[in-house]
């Protein structure tokens, strides 16, 4: 190789180097508050900040997290997106009184997306609920607190095996009543 050719190939190189190490990585886990700080995928951590999320909820007064449990995390995804997310039902005295959405972030990380306080306590979930959650926006649940809308913006059923679904209220559905996109986007608009 002359010695010219060897100068390109080293420059090309060195240009290569120096373009990998300055390409900004992936920013979904911005530096933000301790709430939502961005922490790696796990049964313990997902029941952990669900626990400590719960316990600053201003409508549970001053429950302490030692009296809150989080004993399990139900994993499901979101509707159209299809991305991950994470449930967990917060109880106190065998009832769930909050429920934490997480959403899945970047290099096998998630973080907590929202916490709320059941207007009324529901039983224990059974532990078989037949299949993944799935959520999907619904600008009708802004402000309805039934069991419909677990969270805020959000309505959810569970996908079961044959890949119907089970509402909230127990009916099996083949399909579920998402907006499509356009609707939806025409509906916050109006």
């Amino acid at each position: 190789m002359s010695p010219l050719l060897r100068i390109f190939v080293v420059g090309i190189g060195a240009m290569s180097l120096c373009a990998c190490t300055t390409t900004p990585s992936p920013a979904s886990c911005p530096p933000t508050d301790d709430d939502s700080a961005c922490f790696e995928i796990s049964g313990p951590a997902f029941r952990q900040r669900a626990v400590d999320s719960a316990a600053a909820l201003p409508e549970l007064g001053e429950a302490q997290p030692a009296y809150l449990d989080a004993p399990r995390v139900i994993s499901g995804y979101e509707l159209p997106s299809r991305d991950r997310v994470w449930v967990v039902p917060v109880l106190a005295q065998g009832r769930i009184i909050a429920a934490s959405r997480f959403i899945a972030a970047d290099h096998g990380r998630a973080r907590l997306a929202e916490t709320v306080a059941l207007e009324e306590p529901l039983g224990e979930l059974p532990e078989n609920i037949g299949g993944e959650v799935v959520l999907w926006a619904n600008p009708d649940c802004r402000g309805d607190p039934t069991l419909s809308c677990l969270f805020p913006d959000y309505e959810w059923a569970v996908q079961l095996a044959g890949g119907n679904y089970r509402l909230f209220n127990g009916e099996v559905v083949e399909s579920l009543p998402v907006p499509s996109p356009s609707a939806a986007d025409t509906a916050g608009s109006s």
